[in-house]
């Protein structure tokens, strides 16, 4: 249903572990009516929360951050369900109130919480792999940067260059970034 939506109805957060409902109300007259037998957006977020999904809180830490589209924007998360990983469905599951059958509203809570902390896990888990390989890519990116300025320092103390020589500059490809020094 996500991949199949207009990007201005719904789709997947930057790291696909997360679905954005971007103007509900349209998605609750065009979308929903095609998958289920309503048209009810609070009945399509009780369902979802039935499988474990969690709406996740979309407020700004700035309120210049807020924006009019933004604003009805409502996200959705669960662990099982990550963009292109179909091996992961299986494990999404109703949960029923006979399987919690004989269990006082303690047990009940403390299972819940559990649920909750092991979901937080594996996001914190998906999210520090994020950041880690994010991470590397800024070290490669400044290694380079760092070299191609090791290079263009090396050149223009080099006494050919410091003869009014400028020309291998575009042969240590630095024409585009250092030229102007």
């Amino acid at each position: 249903m996500i991949n199949e939506c207009e990007t201005e109805l719904a789709s997947w957060t930057q790291g696909g572990r997360m679905f954005i409902i971007k103007d509900p109300e349209t998605f609750a007259q065009t979308k929903i009516p095609k998958s289920f037998g309503h048209n009810k957006f609070s009945s399509f977020a009780r369902q979802l929360n039935f499988y474990g999904f969690r709406k996740v809180s979309t407020k700004p830490i700035k309120n210049e951050d807020l924006t009019e589209d933004s604003s009805n924007h409502v996200v959705f998360y669960n662990p099982c369900f990550v963009k292109g990983r179909l091996d992961l469905l299986p494990d999404i599951q109703r949960k029923t109130r006979c399987s919690k059958a004989g269990k006082s509203g303690e047990e009940e809570e403390i299972h819940d919480l559990k649920q909750k902390v092991s979901d937080l896990k594996k996001l914190i888990g998906s999210m520090q792999s994020d950041f880690e390989g994010q991470c590397a890519l800024i070290v490669e990116q400044y290694q380079t940067e760092a070299k191609s300025l090791m290079n263009y320092l090396t050149l223009i103390e080099s006494p050919y260059f410091q003869s009014g020589n400028t020309d291998l500059l575009g042969t240590a490809g630095l024409t585009t970034h250092y030229s102007s020094i």
